[in-house]
This record gives structure tokens, sequence and C-alpha cells, in this order.
């Protein structure tokens, strides 16, 4: 009994001793292990403070970065505007030089229409400042059916009037053979009296210090409104025209 006990005891010491050595060993594990714990730890916590530092870094970087173009930004921004309001005054600069050149050219088509006109003699001379306004915005067809117009106007006078001053030379012919036979009437005449139941003093005298040049120049400073008779009228204007400087000349 005693060294059954014995042996219990020293088993139970054995034990213990192994015991003891086993939790010194998992305590020394432990330690290891933690102690490899907290040198990771201790790494990832640099890796962490140098990957903070780094983008802190870039961060930092970035927002130059930005700040820059930014104000590179600003700077084109300016850049632009100040090109547009240029090409705004270069817009107005050339709209007024295109105005300048557009008025230039049509004073330059007036002067070579009046030019036209008085080449053809058909100008206004009494109020030709009326007539370079009326030519002044008329199309290139318009002036020429003006001009036309006019110039059949001026013919069909000068034609009246050459018409009317052959018919006057005809009277006055006539009236002259009539003067020449009553006057030998009197001549013979058995009493010498002298008849005076002729047409003496009715034959009409032509407009002779009229001329049909200053005729047409007077008709000319008139404008007629253009028709689809309007050589017709010409001719009826012609008429009175040859008309009027006739009695005018016989009063």
């Amino acid at each position: 009994m005693e060294n059954e006990k014995l042996l219990n005891d020293v088993k139970k010491i054995v034990e213990g001793i192994f015991s003891e050595k086993e939790q010194a060993n998992q305590i020394k594990k432990t330690q290891e292990t933690l102690s490899e714990s907290a040198s990771t730890i201790s790494k990832l916590t640099e890796k962490l403070e140098e990957a903070k530092n780094e983008l802190a870094e870039m961060q930092e970087v970035a927002t130059n970065d930005i700040k820059e173009k930014d104000i590179k930004i600003s700077e084109l921004e300016a850049e632009l505007e100040a090109a547009k309001l240029k090409v705004t005054e270069t817009e107005k600069d050339l709209v007024s030089t295109k105005e300048s050149l557009d008025k230039l050219n049509k004073e330059i088509l007036v002067s070579s229409r009046m030019e036209e006109l008085k080449a053809n003699k058909v100008a206004i001379i009494n109020n030709i400042e009326d007539q370079i306004a009326k030519i002044r915005d008329m199309s290139d067809a318009e002036f020429s059916s003006y001009k036309e117009d006019r110039i059949a106007l001026r013919k069909a006078i000068e034609k009246e009037l050459e018409d009317a001053a052959a018919d006057a030379n005809t009277n006055n012919s006539q009236s002259a053979a009539n003067n020449n036979a009553k006057g030998d009437n009197v001549s013979n005449s058995p009493d010498g009296d002298t008849d005076t139941t002729g047409d003496v003093g009715a034959s009409t005298t032509p407009p002779a210090n009229i001329t049909a040049g200053h005729a047409v120049s007077a008709a000319m400073n008139f404008e007629v409104n253009p028709s689809d008779s309007l050589v017709s009228k010409y001719a009826e204007f012609g008429k009175a025209m040859a008309s009027l400087v006739t009695n005018d000349a016989d009063k």
C-alpha cells in the first residue's frame, strides 16, 4: 500500500513537473507568437505610415497640380475673352469698312450712270440732285430701262420739233407765195388800191431763235412715269412742246 501511494505521489510529482514544463513551453510559444505578432504589427504600422506619407505627398502634389491647372485655366479663359472681344471689334471694323466700301462703290456707280445720261443728253440739268437720288438705288436692269426710256423721250421730242419746223417752213413758203401773188394783184389793179382782203399777217413765223436742242433740253428736265404706251406718250409730249414753242414765237 505504501509503495503504491509512493508511486502515486511520484507520478503526481512527475505529472506536475511535466505539466509545468508544458505550460512553460506554451507560455514561451505564446510569448514568441505575441512577439512575432507585435513585430508584424509594428512592420504593418510602419508600412501604413509610409503609405499615409506617400498618400499625403500625392495629395499635396495633386492639390498643387490642380491649383496650377486652375490658374492655367483662368489664364486661358481670360485670353479667350480677350480674343472674343478682339473678334467682336474686328467684326465691327469689318462691317464699317464694308459699309464704307459699299457707299464708295455706289457713289462710283452713280457717277458712272450720270455720265451715261449726260453722254446721251438725257440728264436733268436743272434738278440733277433728284435724278441722282432716283438712280442711286436702281438695279442695273432698272437703270438701263430708265435710260432707254429717256433716250426714247428725247428722240420723240426731237422728231416732233423737226416735223414742226418742216411744217413751219412749208407754211412760210406758202405764205410768201401768197403774198407775192397779192402784190402782183395790187400792182395790176386798175384803181391802184391796195387789196386788204387777203391773209397778210396771218402767216406763221417759224421759231428761228429757238433751237431744237434748247427745246429738248427743257423738255428733258421733266420726269415721266413709264407705262406700256410710253413712246406714244413721249410723242404726244413732243407735239405739245413743239406747239408751245411755235405759239410762243407767233406771239
